[in-house]
């Protein structure tokens, strides 16, 4: 109990505890003391979507035990939270968990292990948040979205500055000049190919534009390759079903986020989505990384191909190595979880945070603003100075900040 100043002054010089043992704590902690309460007599061990009013249960503290393991480097302590969650789920496929359910605007869905939950409306409850007036396209007014009339999503949505996928995540750019190739820089996106083809030549731009292959889609290929089943959920290209192509995509090639974020009826920027933070093909693929990491080709094949299997891509068969397939699992998650949260805190995890960034941000001045060290949040030069300087910022001073 801190009763005194003086209590509080010898708290405040505390050392700083190492985070491996604050997550092991946490981790036994929900195992000896949170698990336990979970049973089937009283009906609380269950997945997320049949909890009681939706409130936090078994399958997340399932989740957050995988997740501390995971940072400390644990696989096999993952893997036996990851196990129950899988014992609880069971088979992971479209059939049990429709890829269209990813969407936020389906609340609570079969595959959900925790998200935030969210209601507005004009006269009732108001409880939102902003994140689709960010990931939706540009609103020009009067439900045009870039160029693009989209149904469903009102039209007093403010026209924010919106965010738009960078160019390792999805892109299709033809070649400068007056000719039908793709640009050789960009084929090595995450989602590639795209269904995107070449439309007319612009000589401003000295290249051609594109726009949405209707044919393409309805066939699930181009270019004699498949089209993954998550770009017409995570990826925003236009009005797929009429073709029209947003403007961005039509002139650079590259698409906005998907309707997966989107609100349908949003009011002004007030966003009524649950944000879906953890889901069961994030913990499928949390336990191909385990079995990676534990050296188990086959088992680490097998969860990674359940996610593209749903996803309608062809699966990694040919083993080549542990570095390939740890390469294979981090491309997975990026195109899977995108935009849920959770890549920055993968790659601070996996120590590449930094260089991933720094390759792959299109914005010349973020790039000259970004440091190592902003991989953590600073701790505030207040606290500092009442700790007597035991606690530090040791990453930022050396990055001169």
């Amino acid at each position: 109990m801190v009763d005194t100043d003086q209590r509080l002054a010898e708290i405040r010089r505390l050392p700083r505890t190492p985070a491996h043992e604050i997550r092991q704590e946490l981790y036994d902690d929900l195992e000896q003391n949170a698990l336990p309460w979970f049973t089937v007599e009283n009906g609380r061990k269950c997945r997320a979507s049949e909890a009681v009013d939706n409130r936090s249960g078994y399958a997340l503290a399932l989740m957050l035990m995988a997740k501390f393991a995971l940072w400390n480097e644990d696989w096999n302590g993952a893997l036996i939270p990851l196990q129950a969650l899988e014992e609880l789920y069971g088979d992971f496929n479209e059939g049990n968990y429709p890829l269209a359910e990813t969407q936020w605007r389906y609340k609570n869905p079969a595959e959900t292990i925790f998200e935030i939950q969210h209601a507005w409306s004009l006269t009732g409850t108001q409880y939102n948040g902003n994140v689709a007036a960010i990931m939706m396209p540009t609103h020009n007014g009067d439900g045009v979205f870039d160029g693009v009339p989209l149904k469903g999503y009102g039209t007093s949505m403010p026209g924010w500055s919106s965010l738009r996928a960078n160019n390792r995540y999805a892109i299709f750019r033809p070649a400068t000049g007056n000719t039908q190739t793709e640009h050789t820089a960009y084929i090595d996106a995450l989602f590639n190919p795209l269904p995107l083809t070449y439309d007319t030549y612009d000589a401003t731009l000295n290249r051609y534009t594109v726009k949405i292959d209707r044919e393409a889609l309805a066939a699930g290929e181009i270019r004699g390759q498949k089209i993954d089943r998550r770009v017409q959920y995570f990826l925003g290209l236009g009005d797929l079903e009429a073709g029209e192509t947003f403007k961005i995509t039509r002139n650079y090639g590259v698409p906005w986020p998907g309707p997966k974020f989107w609100c349908p009826d949003i009011e002004q920027n007030y966003d009524s989505n649950n944000y879906r933070i953890f889901r069961y093909a994030d913990a499928i693929l949390m336990m191909a990384e385990c079995y990676c990491n534990l050296e188990n080709a086959e088992e680490t094949m097998r969860y990674l191909n359940l996610v593209r299997e749903r996803a309608g891509v062809d699966p990694v068969t040919n083993f080549t190595g542990f570095e390939d397939l740890t390469l294979a699992i981090r491309c997975e998650r990026a195109r899977e979880l995108g935009g849920e949260f959770q890549r920055k805190f993968d790659l601070v995890r996996w120590g590449i945070w930094y260089d991933q960034t720094y390759a792959y941000t299109n914005n010349a001045t973020l790039k000259g603003k970004m440091r190592p060290c902003h991989r953590y949040y600073p701790i505030p030069d207040a606290q500092c100075a009442l700790s007597g300087y035991v606690l530090t910022n040791d990453e930022y001073l050396a990055d001169g900040l």
